[in-house]
């Protein structure tokens, strides 16, 4: 396979922004953005700025949506009526992927012109907007390759060995279910927490010597709520559903809390911070190497579904003539 030559990048943000860092000088990129920060952030560093969605539409093969949910569902619309007169992959990189892969379902793109890979990259930090652009943002960081039904098979192995070569992250394959469940644990409700957490100490009415009495435990919760509100609400509504399923079963643990040190019982209050402490880190990790024949759709398919199931953290993706060779690392129960 060719790869890609032309990257166009809507939202020139943070993580937008970092793709661009990035990627410059290694493809022909181009960029649209509505903010007149971002735009000139881009220009700045190389970035071809375009006047419209239809000029980038038309002007490169790989297309990355780095905006948030909402706003790339509402862009859909527009990718579905313009007139393209050759392939194009477009990608986002929004943190839910089951709402999404349902609505690009439901525009039934033409494979032959409008591919869609879902992407998910675990990387970010607080500064908000191009300010928190950085090139080396993805480097050994773990990109989330989408395998829902809207996701082309064949385009995510080629996006994939294009993220590895170019950004130097790893690909992890999860289905946009078990992707939502679980971030709705790992990524939004500490979100939510950072939020709370901040709240209470906002309230003491001595700030000066609240900041003074802070040790490095308050900054450690709290560092992800110096992040964008709009940012964080938009993918928090995303997940809305899964959210709400989580934070239902708060209260019930802040009971038991409640009720331990009521009843002054530092025996049951040790067992419940034994028992809520964090699971072991799975730091035993095996190289694994696995061959796929990719000879026709199907076989495409499985091997996409085998990675899946196999949850290989993907660091190298190389194609033969009729077959792919993947290598990686996969966690496993330490002993």
């Amino acid at each position: 396979m060719e790869r890609f030559k032309s990257v166009g990048i809507v939202g020139l943000g943070q993580i937008g922004g970092s793709l661009a860092l990035a990627l410059r000088g290694k493809v022909a990129l181009s960029g649209f953005d509505i903010d007149a920060s971002s735009r000139e952030f881009g220009d700045s560093i190389g970035v071809v700025i375009l006047d419209s969605l239809n000029e980038i539409i038309a002007t490169c093969d790989l297309l990355i949506f780095a905006v948030p949910a909402d706003v790339f569902l509402g862009l859909l619309g527009e990718v579905a009526k313009s007139k393209l007169n050759k392939p194009l992959v477009i990608c986002d990189v929004c943190s839910t992927k089951s709402d999404i892969d349902f609505e690009v379902a439901k525009h039934n793109f033409d494979p032959d012109i409008v591919r869609y890979v879902g992407l998910h990259p675990l990387a970010g930090n607080e500064r908000p907007g191009p300010s928190g652009a950085q090139e080396s943002l993805f480097v050994s960081k773990t990109v989330v390759v989408s395998s829902g039904s809207a996701t082309d098979a064949g385009s995510s192995l080629f996006v994939s060995s294009f993220l590895i070569e170019l950004l130097g992250v790893k690909i992890l394959y999860v289905d946009p279910k078990t992707h939502d469940v679980i971030t709705s644990s790992t990524i939004d409700l500490p979100h939510i927490f950072a939020y709370l957490a901040s709240t209470f100490a906002n309230e003491i009415r001595d700030q000066s010597l609240m900041h003074l009495l802070s040790g490095n435990s308050l900054g450690d919760v709290t560092r992800v709520a110096r992040s964008s509100s709009k940012m964080v609400a938009s993918f928090l509504f995303a997940n809305r559903h899964q959210v709400v399923k989580s934070l239902e079963a708060v209260p019930l643990q802040i009971d038991k809390f409640i009720s331990a040190l009521e009843y002054e019982d530092d025996t049951k209050l040790q067992g419940l911070l034994e028992s809520y402490a964090p699971s072991p880190i799975l730091s035993t990790r095996v190289f694994v190497q696995m061959k796929h024949s990719t000879r026709n759709e199907f076989e495409v398919q499985q091997a996409i579904y085998e990675l899946e199931k196999a949850q290989i953290l993907i660091e190298a993706l190389h194609f033969g003539s009729d077959d792919i060779s993947v290598s990686g690392t996969m966690a496993t129960n330490a002993t």
